[in-house]
């Protein structure tokens, strides 16, 4: 999910790429620094991007951003129907062959025979398996105020905090702590007691726990629920 805060520049981008209609990734001046974005690099006066590079480590995300050359990648990508599946030909290869046999169960409304193919499709995102092996591709630089809520840790950045710095959502107490986000969406109230830099989530059937700065890690917690309680998932 993602927050813009400036949605008539937005509208402006999405409205040039669909009238390329090429390979036109919309990408963001960065304001922070993360190593959970992808990058790509930038030509000066020019929208031709010869390099992506998809989540890189700290010290190479750092050198990317103090040289002021990169761009990060927000995740929405526009193509033609005809050119996904020519870059998919060619930087994909394996799993198109899988996919192309989609078309006439598709056609065909055969839901079952879809679902099958489907399945046997590797998951993976488009990142990994295009954007690091296209030789050519556009950007539109784009401002707009966009924040990636990829993590509860990103809803310090866009909700208002108490004199402590403290977030609360619902029915939500805290006593000497500092620094905590609380979303509390069950029936109950959710209290904290002398606790700090923590981030708590009742989800109603489930709560989540976990020190702040560790919300990249939370699909961990999510692969063991679907082992051990797939009902939660």
């Amino acid at each position: 999910k993602v927050l813009l805060s400036s949605l008539p520049p937005y509208s402006f981008y999405l409205l040039f790429c669909r009238r390329l209609g090429a390979e036109i990734f919309d990408n963001l001046l960065p304001d922070l620094f993360t190593v959970s974005f992808a990058f790509h690099e930038i030509v000066v006066d020019s929208i031709a991007l010869p390099f992506f590079k998809e989540k890189p480590d700290e010290e190479t995300a750092r050198e990317y951003l103090s040289s002021g050359n990169y761009l990060w990648n927000s995740g929405m990508f526009v193509w033609r129907a005809d050119r996904f599946l020519e870059s998919m030909r060619g930087c994909y290869s394996e799993q198109f062959a899988v996919a192309k046999n989609l078309k006439r169960p598709l056609a065909a409304g055969e839901t079952a025979k879809v679902a099958d193919i489907y399945d046997k499709l590797e998951a993976t995102s488009v990142d990994y398996a295009f954007m690091e092996k296209l030789a050519a591709f556009d950007v539109v630089e784009a401002d707009c105020g966009w924040d990636d809520i990829g993590s509860f840790d990103a809803l310090e950045r866009v909700l208002p905090r108490d004199d402590r710095g403290n977030i609360g959502r619902g029915v939500v107490y805290q006593l000497e702590g500092v620094g905590n986000i609380v979303l509390a969406g069950g029936r109950r109230p959710v209290v904290l007691f002398g606790v700090d830099n923590n981030v708590v989530v009742d989800a109603g059937d489930v709560v989540l726990v976990y020190p702040k700065g560790a919300g990249q890690d939370v699909r961990r917690v999510v692969e063991l629920m679907k082992k051990e309680r797939p009902d939660l998932v």
